[in-house]
C-alpha cells in the first residue's frame, strides 16, 4: 500500500486490515477484471465500497489509513493513496510494473521450492535404493555418488563429485583398454544400456554393474558387491570340474586295466 508522503507507513493508531471474507462478497466486475489480467481503478473508494456492500471492518480499516482511492492489480496488489480522484495512466503503468514484478518474483520462488523438494524427494529414493549408484558427466567426472556407492567404494560422496575414477583411485582404477572401460565406452557411444559383471584385482572384489546413458550426455552406473557369491559360484565350478577330472581318470583306469573289473553295490 502507498501511504500519505512523510509517514513511513500506516498512520498513527490505523489497524491492520486482516481477515477472511467470502468471495462473494467481492465486487464480480472487479473479479472479472482482475482474473483477465487487467488493472482496475477506483478513484472514489468510499462511493465504491457503498456501491460494492463491502465488509464494515474493512471500510473502518481503510478510513483509519486514511486512503480515498484504490487501483487493484491482477496479483491482487493493491494500491492506495489519501485523495480521491483518477489515476493517471503513468500511474497506472509503475503500479502495474511494480505487479508484474512481485508476480515473476512469486512465481520464481515457487518453482525454486518446488525443484528442490523434488530433488530432496528424489535424493531419498535414490539414497535408499539399496545399491551404489553414481554419475558421470561426458567427460567420465562423478556428478552424483549415493550413499551405498560410497560406502562400497570406502570414500565419502565428496570425495569423489568433480573427479574422475583414475583421478579418485589412482592405484585401484582399471587400464582404460580393460574389461569395465570397455564396456562403459561402449553405453557411451551408442547410448544403449549395459549389464556386464567386472572384477577389481586390487581389491579382488566382484561387481554386477548395470548403466544406463542419460539425456545431459552422461552415464548412471548402478552397481553391487556380488563377491560373495561369485566365490561361491567359482568354488562350485572347481569342484564340479575336479569331480569331472576324477571320473575321467576313473573311466581310464577302467578302460586300460589289464584284467577284468566289476562294480559290486
Amino acid at each position: 500500500s502507498v501511504f500519505p508522503p512523510g509517514t513511513g507507513a500506516a498512520p498513527p493508531g490505523a489497524r491492520p486490515i486482516e481477515g477472511r471474507w467470502p468471495m462473494a462478497l467481492v465486487d464480480p466486475t472487479l473479479l472479472e477484471r482482475v482474473r483477465d489480467g487487467a488493472p482496475v481503478v477506483i478513484p472514489d473508494l468510499a462511493a465504491y465500497q457503498v456501491a460494492t456492500n463491502t465488509p464494515p471492518e474493512v471500510q473502518a480499516g481503510r478510513v483509519a489509513l486514511g486512503v480515498a482511492a484504490s487501483l487493484v492489480l491482477p496479483l491482487h496488489l493493491s494500491v492506495y493513496r489519501a485523495a480521491a480522484g483518477a489515476w493517471t495512466a503513468d500511474e497506472v503503468a509503475l503500479a502495474t510494473a511494480v505487479a508484474d514484478r512481485c508476480w515473476e518474483a512469486h512465481e520464481r520462488a515457487r518453482l525454486l521450492a518446488a525443484a528442490r523438494q523434488t530433488a530432496d524427494h528424489l535424493a531419498g529414493i535414490l539414497a535408499g535404493i539399496g545399491e551404489g549408484l553414481v554419475a558421470f558427466d561426458s567427460d567420465w567426472r562423478y556428478t552424483y555418488v549415493n550413499a551405498p556407492a560410497a560406502a562400497l567404494l570406502g570414500v565419502t560422496p565428496e570425495a569423489l563429485l568433480g573427479r574422475t575414477p583414475r583421478e579418485a583411485f589412482p592405484d585401484v582404477a582399471e587400464p582404460m583398454d580393460g574389461p569395465s572401460w570397455t564396456e562403459l565406452r561402449r553405453a557411451m557411444a551408442t547410448r544403449q544400456p549395459e549389464v556386464f559383471e567386472s572384477h577389481l584385482a586390487a581389491w579382488d572384489r566382484w561387481f554386477e554393474n548395470r548403466v544406463c546413458p542419460t539425456s545431459d550426455g552422461g552415464l548412471l552406473l548402478f552397481f553391487r558387491d556380488v563377491t560373495t557369491e561369485k566365490r561361491r559360484a567359482l568354488a562350485l565350478a572347481a569342484s564340479e570340474a575336479r569331480v569331472r577330472d576324477q571320473l575321467a581318470e576313473l573311466h581310464a583306469v577302467y578302460q586300460s586295466a589289464p584284467v577284468g573289473l566289476a562294480v559290486l553295490d
